[in-house]
């Protein structure tokens, strides 16, 4: 039986401003010498903040990484439109305001109200098997449907009209650029994100990321953390003879263990992949080979 001896974890990595979410993995294959990186949740080149970088196999995991609700702190400014919906785009529309009189509790209540939101056409969201920002590139005419979202909490960080700094903590699938013109909206007006910064992803802060220039060849496996730290499941410890079967994806009888739609599965220290267990009974669904 051949095992894979490849390291495979979490890299939690703070991105900064001015590059996009590839160029930090294209950056770490050349310092980490691995080809099989990804990520749980890109960030726009104008943005910055905490990135779930997967090494490895910790790939295979992307889909139950990417649920969480999330935190970020943002500015906005009033009186301008972008047709991205943030400083990096096209200004569409602009107005003169007077001085915008912001009731800040009276905000936070209709904010954390809402309970949809259309995604920016200038987004990764497929629309008949196309990235909907490429469509928008050629000046395709998009319609976007209405999608569920929730503001779990929203705080005014600081106004200095034009500008309005807030924090928010929000359900997967919101768009904080959306979010921002929707905010506009609530006073009549238009509104574009300038700064936008990702400072959680569920319980995990920004504080605990690291660098990309302080991550070397010599170092990176020190700032590697095992994917049980990120994924809210039951952990299982196999033999010898049961870590065989998982290898060939054969299910495992367990004593009276309650049945999981997910479980992490461990040989000692290393992870050997995810399963299930349906009454009493492993099933390997993703075997790190």
């Amino acid at each position: 039986m051949q095992k894979s001896m490849d390291k495979l974890g979490i890299l939690l990595i703070n991105k900064p401003v001015g590059i996009t979410s590839f160029d930090i993995i294209r950056k770490l294959r050349r310092v980490l010498n691995i080809k099989q990186l990804g990520h749980a949740g890109t960030l726009d080149p104008f943005a910055e903040g905490l990135m779930q970088i997967l090494v490895g196999k910790a790939t295979k995991v992307a889909q139950y990484l990417t649920s969480y609700d999330k935190s970020y702190r943002v500015t906005m400014q009033f009186g301008i439109r972008t047709d991205t919906g943030d400083v990096t785009g096209q200004v569409i529309d602009e107005v003169f305001l007077e001085p915008i009189q912001i009731d800040t509790q009276k905000l936070k209540a209709k904010v954390q109200s809402l309970t949809q939101q259309i995604p920016p056409i200038y987004s990764a969201i497929k629309i008949n098997g196309q990235r909907a920002y490429k469509l928008a590139r050629k000046n395709q005419d998009i319609s976007m449907e209405a999608r569920p979202i929730k503001i779990y909490d929203f705080q005014v960080i600081d106004y200095s009209f034009p500008n309005l700094i807030y924090q928010c903590h929000v359900s997967k699938g919101t768009y904080i650029r959306a979010l921002t013109e929707q905010i506009a909206e609530m006073f009549g007006t238009i509104a574009t994100t300038t700064k936008l910064n990702r400072i959680s992803v569920s319980d995990i802060q920004v504080e605990s990321a690291v660098d990309l220039e302080k991550i070397t060849p010599e170092n990176w496996q020190e700032y590697l953390l095992p994917i049980d730290k990120f994924i809210d499941c039951p952990i299982i410890n196999l033999t010898l003879e049961q870590d065989q079967d998982f290898w060939y994806g054969r299910p495992i009888n367990l004593d009276s263990y309650p049945s999981s739609e997910l479980v992490i599965v461990k040989y000692g220290e290393e992870t050997r992949g995810l399963g299930k267990v349906v009454n009493s009974v492993l099933l390997p669904s993703k075997v790190f080979k």
